[in-house]
């Protein structure tokens, strides 16, 4: 269930069967020359929507929380906000969930400089019962189709590298699937 796209009396059909909620994360940033400062927003959103695809009627899809942050170097283009209060913004988004029988958390982070935040928010939702996945796309599944992404997200590609970027990102959106369905167990 993708939420920016229900209605409230499809609300109100599906959430009984929904446990899951996806939260995508990201920062606006300039990346390279070439790339928009949405690179990781539009990264986060198409794996979000991969995985709700394949599991539609037991997730739900929020849409992407977009003012991240850099902690790990000093860029002034990026807008953020501070470690703690984009940690407790997530916590306290996630709990209201909660209260609606959501006990399963999938943290889409988009960006490296958001590990933090999300680490924090996952730990106190654990406290809380949750299982949480946080998965690091950009660190843990970095690949060689790497490459034709960026150049696919830019803009600046070729047909051939749409179709790999696109690739790529349905490759590491099974990946996602399966991390996700082992939380369930």
């Amino acid at each position: 269930m993708k939420l920016v796209h229900t209605h409230r009396d499809q609300l109100n059909e599906r959430l009984p069967y929904v446990d899951t909620v996806i939260l995508p994360v990201c920062a606006l940033a300039v990346q390279a020359d070439d790339a928009p400062m949405g690179v990781d927003l539009l990264t986060v959103r198409r794996l979000g929507e991969i995985i709700e695809e394949s599991l539609t009627g037991r997730v739900c899809l929020l849409p992407e929380l977009a003012y991240g942050l850099f902690d790990i170097a000093d860029h002034t283009e990026t807008i953020e906000s501070p470690v703690s209060v984009l940690a407790d913004f997530i916590y306290h988004l996630l709990r209201g969930f909660q209260q609606r029988g959501m006990k399963y958390a999938v943290l889409l982070n988009g960006h490296e400089g958001n590990f933090t935040s999300l680490q924090l928010a996952g730990e106190r939702l654990r406290t809380e019962g949750w299982k949480v996945l946080l998965s690091n796309w950009r660190i843990e599944h970095e690949s060689e189709g790497f490459s034709e992404f960026q150049q696919w997200i830019s803009g600046a590609s070729s047909k051939n590298a749409a179709e790999k970027g696109e690739a790529y990102l349905r490759e590491l959106g099974t990946r996602l699937i399966e991390d996700v369905i082992s939380l369930w167990k």
